[in-house]
């Protein structure tokens, strides 16, 4: 007997049978099987290894023991190998074009914007001449800028411009007026404001603004907007670029003083200094120049073209009286001219944020144009005026945003741009003086240069085309003949310039000497007392040769026997004391037995004196004794004078007197040099070191011998530290502070008014706190001492507190923001203490950096770091649920209930719980029915996964059930849900409207009911009975005549039903009927299945409805199709 011969000897359908013995079979499973031969199952490779597969590659399996391997999004290989893509080869990985896209080795990337660039990488924007002409909105601006030469907005800032809308130039109709008359640039300037970077919030704040034209601007508020002189409205604002911010209003501003120059054809400027300070105001120091006989040397070619600071005639007005007289005085010429000097520059024409300039120059006879490279006003660093002093410009704060000051404040410009044809000028609200004026008294030099054109051979060029002077010369004006050369002739005559090198030589005025120019012992109005020569100039001592018979610092003391102002002889002989000195009156005191003029006549018999006269005293005749020199009393008893108390004992009023016998001694107080008689300040930054301050502070003399080190400008420190001052960084403006792209970031620190410094008090009140407890203190806040630097960058963010506190380094210090009387004697900046016995009792500062915050913005849901949009932006960030993605938007672009399936993922204003199967479970090839899709969402709020306990239902939008089961693992003890029977994989996917779970498989969804169906189909029902018992019995029919035979039917759907698989590649689909199917899931191998035929009826209704019947097997289906809405 071969058992093999029936039913395959009983082995499996996937194995081979194998006859052994009589009646005996083995059973062996085949190629790409495992199992025992009675029951075989297909080998999958990629349950063991991966399959052979990348880790980062997905092992499908295609057969039995059979695989391919495919890379993972995102990578790229032969599945074998994936590597992964660098997303910043393809469009720069999604950054800016300004920005550098950083492959992080992972499946991240980081965008970082370019040197000279601002943003969070994905947006990466320019300085404001570069962003101004991509938007549309503000290109008209830019042109305009362009066009009339405007290119303060490329500086380094910081600026803050009210930008047009292009519309708004066409708007205004003295837009052709301001152009003919050459004030557009003006026009465009009042537009802009210098020197801060001024967000909307804080336009909110100041009620007046200064334009970088010079005339203000009235920022007002109403219902929320901002409003530009009350005119034109901010309708986008907080552009922020690298040198500034810029606001789009929707009207054009337009200045009220708009200066108008009068300009010939060629461009030439046809007015004079005396004409603009006659027309505008300032006419009183025109005539001072003209008198002090400095209009000529200023409009010397050395020295032009020139820039001028000059009061106005109220300023000048305003002066005391006696200032006044001063000024006007003709004795005082000499040192008027060095007062006036201190408001030129010479050969700099200085412009509000310019940056290069054309101007045509009058030069002998002749008309030349200069190209001059202009510096900026303000500037970090100060001018050299023609005097030889400094003057620096800078920029107002607080309420002077946008003003202009001279002088560390003292001084503020109120009329800008006034040109001449020699130079320009700013109109200023005082008379500058400095500290020093009047010590320098700075010459210049001038040398003949002779330029060379590098034309072949010779010396010299055509004189149509003369070459220029250089640079660092000036032309003086006359060009000389000469003859030069050309390749194809020879000595033709030509011409070349003649230029001069002007060189600024220090000089200290008469009465002055040394690198500062300080003031000769005895004053610069009386060097020496004039009773000597002082050694003054600027390399000199200023030590004073003193005239015979004087003697001092200050030629102040006579020599000995010498008396009164001109220390002359006082001719006593050998017994006579004379009273000498500068004060002396040269009287001779005789001894005891001489008498005369000059004591040298001796007398005949010496007095007696009865009682005896003191040792310090002389018997006169008629017995009367007379206190010697420098001794007071009756003659009986005579007591020492005290010098000391008498004018100080002829010492300075600064200098200590001591007194030793009748000797006085006087010596400087602690500050000062000299004999004591006279005695000098001692300035410690003249010491040729700074004053031992860092080589990027300044030296400020504060008293005699006292001195305080400041760091310059964009330095802080202690002054004897300085180092380059970095401002607080937004930190959000570097990857968006590492917040997610779909978060707002806000900088604490950065937004912090006091740069994360704070002040603590011991809980025992005022200076309770050694510097080991005040350590202790900021610990307790999670915080450290501040340094010195960190209080001052508190301080530049006027930070204010009138309360010492220790600092890191043991020094004790307190910030002032402004001036007050009551607080560092109104000192503004770091009042420092120095450093102190740290045993000491004060408060402390402390420093803690303040964190990121991170928000997820409005739509999206998380802890900022990580944010989820809606349901559908969740799925499409998802690699894993790519399939469903697809076959979601290919249902919601086949028909109405599709999109109003997406459009309920997008929905904010419900909350749903969403179902979607995995890549694994849903292959590509797979598609899903609208039903199917619409299964996956449950009409619930948000059910979290532990909310999905065994026995749980809910409702879908079809209005159906999902179950909700659950199994345990024994041996691990971990419990698995399933969803209709479908295992949830990944749990607590949060969306901003809902919440999505990863289950195994994509669920099925049951047929529709028969409710859904017209009501005029109760004929067709009653059809449908019958065609059902008809089924039942044909299917019985079948099972003995049509055992083998197979006939595929197609099942019939409604319009909104039809499956979005693309036409002729859907396959028929077999609908499971709840009568016969069991809940649970089908064995792994099918056993036989005795109704294996299938057949489809159709019938038809009165109402015109075609009824549809497909039965297969135990499988059936009914639908039930309005032939008026099917187009089929």
């Amino acid at each position: 007997i071969n058992a093999c011969e029936i039913s395959n000897g009983g082995c499996s359908t996937k194995a081979h049978c194998k006859r052994t013995t009589p009646g005996s079979r083995t059973c062996v499973c085949k190629t790409g099987y495992a199992g025992d031969g009675i029951v075989c199952l297909e080998i999958n490779p990629c349950l063991e290894n991966h399959g052979g597969c990348h880790k980062n590659a997905e092992c499908t399996q295609t057969g039995p023991n059979q695989a391919v391997c495919n890379c993972l999004p995102r990578y790229t290989g032969d599945g074998k190998v994936c590597t992964l893509i660098n997303t910043c080869l393809t469009k720069n990985g999604g950054c800016s074009e300004f920005a550098i896209c950083n492959h992080s080795g992972s499946e991240e990337r980081t965008c970082t914007c370019k040197p000279n660039y601002i943003g969070d990488g994905f947006t990466c924007r320019g300085n404001i001449y570069q962003e101004l002409p991509k938007n549309p909105n503000t290109s008209q601006y830019f042109f305009q800028l362009l066009e009339h030469s405007v290119r303060d907005l490329a500086g380094p800032g910081s600026f803050t411009v009210f930008a047009p809308l292009s519309a708004a130039f066409d708007d205004e109709p003295r837009i052709k007026d301001w152009d003919k008359q050459g004030l557009m640039p003006q026009v465009l300037r009042y537009h802009v404001i210098a020197c801060h970077q001024l967000l909307l919030e804080n336009l909110k704040l100041i009620p007046n603004v200064t334009s970088l034209q010079g005339e203000p601007i009235v920022i007002s508020i109403s219902q929320d907007t901002v409003y530009i002189n009350n005119k034109a409205r901010i309708i986008s604002s907080d552009i922020i670029s690298t040198n500034g911010i810029i606001h789009i209003i929707d009207k054009l501003l337009s200045p009220q003083n708009l200066l108008i120059t009068p300009k010939d054809a060629s461009g030439r400027i046809l007015q004079n200094l005396t004409t603009v300070a006659i027309n505008h105001g300032y006419s009183k120091f025109s005539n001072l120049i003209q008198d002090a006989g400095l209009l000529s040397v200023i409009t010397d070619p050395i020295h032009t073209p020139i820039t001028l600071f000059w009061p106005t005639d109220q300023a000048l007005h305003a002066l005391p009286q006696e200032q006044q007289d001063f000024l006007f005085n003709q004795d005082n010429k000499d040192k008027l001219k060095e007062y006036l000097k201190f408001h030129v520059i010479r050969d700099s024409k200085v412009f509000c944020f310019h940056t290069e300039v054309s101007t045509v120059m009058p030069w002998g006879d002749q008309l030349q144009e200069l190209s001059i490279s202009t510096v900026d006003l303000p500037r970090a660093a100060a001018w050299k005026t023609l005097q030889g002093s400094e003057l620096s410009v800078k920029c107002g704060a607080g309420r002077d945003i946008g003003e202009l000051f001279l002088n560390d404040q003292r001084c503020r410009i109120v009329q800008r741009e006034l040109l001449f044809d020699l130079g320009v000028a700013y109109g200023i609200d005082c008379l500058l003086i400095d500290p020093t004026l009047g010590g320098r008294c700075d010459t210049f030099a001038t040398f003949d240069i002779l330029v060379s054109p590098k034309i072949n051979t010779g010396d010299c060029g055509s004189c149509f085309t003369t070459p220029s002077c250089p640079r660092w010369t000036k032309p003086k004006g006359v060009k000389q003949k000469c003859l030069y050369n050309l390749p194809f002739k020879r000595n033709l005559e030509g011409c070349r310039q003649q230029c001069i090198l002007v060189m600024q030589l220090p000089r200290c005025c008469k009465g002055y000497f040394g690198r500062d120019c300080q003031a000769c012992p005895g004053g610069p109005d009386t060097p020496c007392n004039n009773r000597g020569v002082c050694l003054d100039q600027y390399s000199a001592t200023g030590e004073c040769k003193c005239n015979t018979g004087f003697n001092g610092t200050a030629c102040e003391l006579c020599w000995p026997g010498r008396f009164g102002p001109d220390c002359q002889p006082c001719g006593c002989s050998d017994h006579g004391e004379c009273d000498d000195g500068i004060a002396g009156s040269g009287q001779c005191v005789c001894e005891t037995g001489w008498t005369g003029r000059f004591c040298d006549t001796q007398t005949v018999l010496p007095p007696v004196c009865t009682p005896p006269c003191s040792a310090h005293a002389t018997c006169k005749e008629n017995n009367t004794c007379e206190c010697n020199l420098n001794y007071e009393g009756d003659g009986i008893t005579c007591t020492v004078v005290d010098f000391c108390k008498q004018n100080n004992g002829g010492c300075a009023k600064v200098a200590k007197c001591s007194q030793k016998g009748t000797k006085v001694s006087c010596s400087c107080s602690k500050g000062y040099k000299g004999d004591g008689h006279s005695c000098t300040e001692i300035d410690p930054c003249a010491d040729g070191l700074n004053g031992g301050c860092h080589e990027h502070a300044t030296c400020r003399m504060t008293g005699p011998g006292k001195h305080r080190c400041e760091c310059k400008s964009h330095y802080v420190g202690t002054g004897m530290d300085c180092e380059p001052e970095q401002l607080p960084i937004d930190r959000c403006l570097q990857d968006n502070g590492q917040c997610h792209a779909d978060a707002d970031c806000a900088d604490l620190h950065f937004q912090d008014t006091t740069v994360g410094v704070f002040h603590l008090r011991s809980p025992l009140g005022q200076y309770k706190l050694t510097f080991d407890k005040a350590r202790e203190a900021c610990a307790n806040e999670a915080a450290t001492i501040a340094t010195y630097n960190q209080l001052s960058y508190a301080q530049k963010a006027k930070y204010h507190l009138c309360s010492a506190g220790w600092l890191e380094s043991g020094r004790v210090a307190y910030p002032t923001a402004f001036s007050s009387q009551n607080c560092g004697s109104g000192a503004v900046g770091i009042v420092d203490y120095g450093p102190r016995n740290k045993s000491e009792m004060w408060d402390v500062f402390c420093y803690r950096m303040k964190d990121v915050n991170c928000t997820c913005k409005v739509g999206y849901v998380g802890d900022g770091f990580s944010c989820s949009g809606n349901l559908l932006q969740v799925l499409m960030s998802l690699p894993s649920l790519t399939n469903f993605l697809t076959e979601v938007l290919a249902y919601s672009n086949s028909s109405a209930s599709g999109r109003a399936f997406l459009k309920r993922l997008t929905d904010l204003s419900t909350r749903s719980t969403l179902f979607v199967p995995h890549n694994s479970g849903l292959r590509e090839n797979e598609t899903l029915s609208g039903r199917d899709i619409e299964h996956h969402l449950a009409k619930v709020s948000i059910f979290l996964y532990n909310d999905l306990v065994n026995g749980t239902l809910l409702r879908t939008r079809l209005g159906s059930q999902l179950l909700i089961t659950a199994s345990q693992d024994q041996r691990q003890r971990n419990e698995t849900r399933f969803v209709d029977g479908r295992a949830i994989l990944q749990w607590d996917i949060f969306a901003s409207n809902g919440i999505i779970h990863v289950i195994s498989r994509p669920l099925k969804a049951p047929p529709a009911p028969m409710t859904s169906v017209h009501t005029g189909l109760g004929t067709g029902i009653f059809f449908a009975v019958i065609l059902v018992t008809g089924a039942i019995a044909l299917g019985a029919y079948s099972y003995f005549r049509l055992n083998r035979r197979t006939t595929g039917f197609q099942r019939f759907e409604s319009e909104e039903d039809i499956d979005v698989a693309p036409l002729g590649t859907q396959q028929p689909e077999n609908i499971s009927n709840p009568v016969y199917e069991s809940a649970t899931s089908a064995p792994p191998e099918p056993s036989y299945d005795p109704f294996s035929s299938c057949f489809s009826l159709l019938g038809g209704t009165k109402r015109k409805y075609l009824v549809v019947l497909s039965a297969c097997g135990s499988r059936f289906n009914i639908v039930a199709i309005d032939c008026k809405r099917t187009r089929s």
